[in-house]
């Protein structure tokens, strides 16, 4: 296998997209879809370094990474997203794909002094790769990612929550079956973009009614920018639902979820406060679940944070790792130390705590 690195994205978008169809382990995060519209938005002064594995001439893996001056360091990353990503590969050459990377990366060492991956710890075939290499690792964080191991059937699900939630979770979806509330879904462009700016509306309004902090991204316009350039191409690839929550003709909910083969990703949602009363979000993911299981999914994923809510759904949380790797530099390892003790001192002092964005600025 031949590795070969690209300073940019277009030439290998083509590829790219058959590669994610063939690879029955790919995720939304992994997709060039996903890769096109953070980097209009995210990316700024960062330039991308597409890593391709061919065998023959033909493309059999594939990782992109970005890499981004901080102060005086050249951090290597992957361009936002989640820990449920990894290399991208034909089916059967995952570890060979993840080998041959991590020996290119090894051999542009001088190019780079940081290189930063979160993931969840077992589940990744470029981690042990890294190692192999001869790259260091050093842990800086973690996060919790809660989620739910999906059964065959909805009323399977409903049987293993205690009665009490049980009887509840019924009596909100019966608002859906009965039209108190509509759900529809959204997949022209035009009617994306207004979703998504009425999104960020909406759950604007939602947390200031509960005195509650939203995190600052996600007042700003660009956030909402970036959710309508990526559903406005992950809708129609089936990788992506955008649902509005009607009451009569009002839209009085926004919910945006990702999906794949085997996961359905509850993402963002925000909901007019006078329908509180409704629970339109225990509505809105009771939904989710009884649907990803009706088209075979077997896992629910809750995203980033470890509200308590999420509990009441039966989700269970896993832990995703920051992982920072220096190569055999000094800079490399000095690099990394110090970067460490910046972020220590970043979360002692931080006023916001980690929201569900699930940071689309990486």
């Amino acid at each position: 296998m031949h590795v070969e690195f690209y300073d940019s994205l277009e030439p290998t978008l083509a590829e790219w997209s058959d590669l994610f169809r063939a690879d029955p382990a790919a995720t939304p995060f992994m997709s060039p879809l996903w890769a096109q519209a953070w980097w209009r938005t995210w990316a700024g002064s960062a330039e991308p370094l597409v890593a391709t594995v061919r065998e023959d001439g033909r493309l059999v893996g594939l990782s992109p990474f970005v890499v981004r001056r901080r102060g005086p360091w050249r951090v290597l990353s992957e361009p936002g997203g989640h820990p449920r990503r990894d290399v991208l590969a034909l089916p059967g050459a995952r570890p060979q794909v993840a080998q041959a990377i991590a020996e290119g990366l090894l051999r542009r060492r001088k190019e780079w002094d940081v290189l930063m991956i979160r993931r969840f710890p077992g589940t990744s075939a470029i981690e042990p790769s890294l190692r192999e290499a001869g790259l260091r690792s050093r842990v800086r964080g973690t996060a919790a990612y809660p989620g739910i191991q999906l059964p065959g059937s909805f009323a399977e699900y409903l049987d293993s929550l205690p009665r009490k939630r049980r009887k509840d979770l019924r009596r909100h979806l019966r608002r859906l079956d009965e039209g108190v509330l509509a759900l529809r879904e959204v997949d022209e462009p035009r009617e994306i973009e207004a979703a998504t700016r009425r999104w960020q509306e909406l759950k604007i309004q939602w947390w200031e009614a509960r005195g509650a902090r939203i995190h600052p991204s996600q007042r700003h316009p660009r956030f909402a920018g970036f959710l309508s350039d990526l559903m406005k191409l992950l809708v129609p690839a089936g990788s992506g639902e955008v649902w509005e929550l009607r009451q009569s003709e009002t839209v009085v909910g926004i919910e945006i979820s990702l999906l794949d083969r085997g996961t359905f990703y509850s993402w963002q949602g925000g909901y007019e406060p006078t329908i509180a009363q409704l629970g339109p979000g225990k509505l809105a993911i009771g939904e989710g679940i009884r649907r990803a299981i009706e088209a075979g999914r077997s896992y629910y994923d809750l995203m980033r944070g470890a509200q308590d809510y999420k509990a009441w759904y039966g989700a269970t949380e896993q832990l995703a790792q920051s992982v920072a790797w220096s190569n055999a530099r000094m800079a490399s390892q000095a690099a990394v130390l110090t970067m460490a003790a910046l972020a220590r001192a970043r979360r002692r002092s931080a006023r916001h705590p980690p929201e569900l964005e699930e940071a689309a600025t990486g």
